[in-house]
């Protein structure tokens, strides 16, 4: 036992006495430099990570950025479309009324020389023919009020 205890005592003071076997000693040095190199490698990552986070956020902001330029631009072109809308409306309704009017006005023009050349029958019968077309035209008329007046849509 006590052979067991010099041992013991030998090699624990061996230990902390710094008697080892020869071993060359590489220093702390390299053990921190190895450290610091995978600690820089770590935030290098991290920072990458970070940098394409923000990257797509910026993109995806950039995308909104745009279209709401777009819309900008389109309500910023809305009162020119209408008012040419409108223009356009105004020359398609005067064309209208001039070619209901000159159709008005060559009627008139037939009527007045059928009339004045033809006998007391026929411009009887032309009147009334005239009479009841006048009338079958107001009554389509007014059929087509009191049907959109029943529906609405049309």
């Amino acid at each position: 036992m006590l052979s067991v205890l010099c041992h013991f005592f030998f090699f624990f003071f061996q230990a902390e006495d710094g008697i080892r076997d020869a071993q060359e000693s590489r220093g702390l040095g390299d053990v921190y430099k190895r450290q610091t190199l995978a600690r820089a490698a770590d935030k290098k990552e991290a920072i990458d990570k970070k940098q394409a986070k923000h990257d797509f956020n910026l993109q995806d902001q950039r995308d909104r950025a745009e279209a709401q330029a777009e819309r900008i631009k389109t309500l910023r072109e809305l009162p020119e479309m209408i008012q040419t809308y409108k223009e356009t409306e105004d020359q398609a309704v005067k064309l209208e009324f001039d070619t209901m009017q000159t159709e008005q006005e060559t009627a008139e023009i037939r009527r007045s020389q059928y009339l004045a050349a033809s006998n007391h029958k026929e411009r009887l019968f032309f009147l009334e023919k005239d009479l009841e077309r006048a009338r079958s035209n107001n009554f389509r008329v007014s059929n087509r009020i009191a049907y959109s007046l029943r529906n609405p849509m049309f």
